[in-house]
């Protein structure tokens, strides 16, 4: 970079090992509208892309990426180090891996804000490791707190915060070598350049003062928003949020105990336990595989789960589709019970390094022609079968297949 930028860290200096460059670092939780009367789209620059590519909900991202909003386009990651960062309209961050500010030495994940605004929350008991945010203006550091910070016309940059449950209080203002100048604790305004001082206000109604912050920002109703400062979680694991991103996590709860509801992180470690019947439906038994219900009428057994997936390169597959392109197309025998499905692409079978989500009321779905092309590799896929409240029904399948 050629000029100097400013970070703050979000997150405690916790022992933990470092991301490898090829894993996935953050999960795109929601993608929102400004206006519900123009489209809206997140896009995901990688080094080698010109322009970038659309992505959908619960896709990964990897160091390096760039996520960029337009002026309708709400959105929110969530790091899967801990933190969530709700991303405002016209803005435009990259994810890079460095040393922390505070002690040059400790691995950490930094979010590079170039233009616009984010809103971040993170719990200070979540957080696995550093997690940092890099503007224009001063250094700042947070140990588990709520905040906004925006970038400036004249390069300085704009924090106010508004909770915090670290051990110093609240934002930690930094210069370049690491040195502590200020600390916005809850109901501070900093705004903060390196060529001055910061300049701090203070808000004695707390309250107030975040809903005037939801307010300029236009995101009070926003279910992007929502989701980035839920505050729900399992086993300390932040939410995800949004009714597809529901579906990816609380499809194992409904295979297991029928109940969608909380869907978190925490349930995708269910699927390893209970998740999808694998490999050509009712060929064989992988993990939490379902078996064919049982019947006391001489009609045939109907199987509680899609069927006759299509591409399936599993052993004793029936596909006659086993390797496909960059945009394949899936299809598969669907349920009476079911009114739509959610299909999940992933580089792995515990659908964590995830691609590709979209729902669908057919019994087949094309990858999109205007998303990134899947590059070479073997890929896993899940169909789950949902109703009209879009909890999903009965179990779901999954399969693999291989892109030339």
């Amino acid at each position: 970079m050629t000029k100097k930028l400013a970070t703050l860290t979000l997150g405690l200096l916790l022992c933990g090992s470092s991301w490898a460059q090829d894993e996935p670092v953050v999960r795109v939780q929601s993608i929102g509208k400004v206006s519900q009367s123009a489209p809206s789209k997140l896009i995901q620059k990688r080094p080698n892309d010109k322009d970038g590519f659309p992505v959908t909900l619960n896709t990964t991202g990897y160091v390096k990426d760039h996520y960029v909003t337009d002026q309708n386009t709400l959105a929110a990651l969530e790091f899967l180090i801990g933190g969530r960062v709700g991303i405002n309209k016209d803005t435009d961050i990259m994810i890079v891996n460095e040393r922390s500010v505070a002690d040059g030495k400790t691995p950490t994940k930094r979010v590079v804000l170039k233009s616009g605004g984010l809103w971040v929350k993170a719990d200070a008991k979540s957080l696995k490791q550093p997690l940092e945010i890099q503007t224009n203006g001063g250094v700042m550091g947070i140990k588990g707190t709520e905040f906004t910070v925006e970038s400036q016309a004249d390069g300085s940059a704009k924090v106010c915060c508004f909770e915090s449950n670290s051990d110093i209080g609240g934002v930690e203002i930094r210069d370049n070598s690491g040195k502590v100048v200020g600390v916005a604790k809850p109901g501070d305004e900093y705004l903060i350049s390196l060529k001055a001082a910061p300049v701090v206000k203070h808000y004695e109604n707390i309250e107030e003062f975040r809903n005037q912050r939801i307010d300029a920002w236009g995101v009070r109703n926003h279910p992007a928003f929502q989701a980035a400062m839920s505050v729900a979680s399992i086993a300390g694991v932040p939410g995800i949020g949004t009714a597809s991103g529901a579906l990816w996590a609380a499809d194992s709860i409904a295979n297991c105990e029928r109940d969608p509801a909380g869907a978190t992180l925490a349930a995708l470690s269910l699927a390893n336990q209970a998740g999808a019947n694998t490999g050509a439906a009712g060929s064989y038994l992988g993990w939490g595989a379902s078996i064919y219900n049982a019947t006391k009428s001489n009609e045939p057994p109907k199987a509680d789960y899609p069927t006759q997936l299509s591409p399936d390169n599993s052993p004793k597959s029936q596909s006659s589709v086993r390797t496909t392109s960059g945009f394949p197309s899936f299809s598969w025998k669907g349920l009476d019970e079911a009114r739509s499905y959610v299909v999940m692409v992933a580089k792995d079978e515990n659908m964590y390094d995830v691609v590709f989500t979209d729902q669908t009321q057919n019994q087949q779905l094309t990858y999109p022609s205007y998303l990134r092309p899947l590059p070479k590799g073997q890929y896993y896929w899940r169909v789950i079968p949902v109703n009209d409240e879009d909890k999903p029904v009965e179990r779901s399948s999954q399969t693999y297949f291989m892109v030339q």
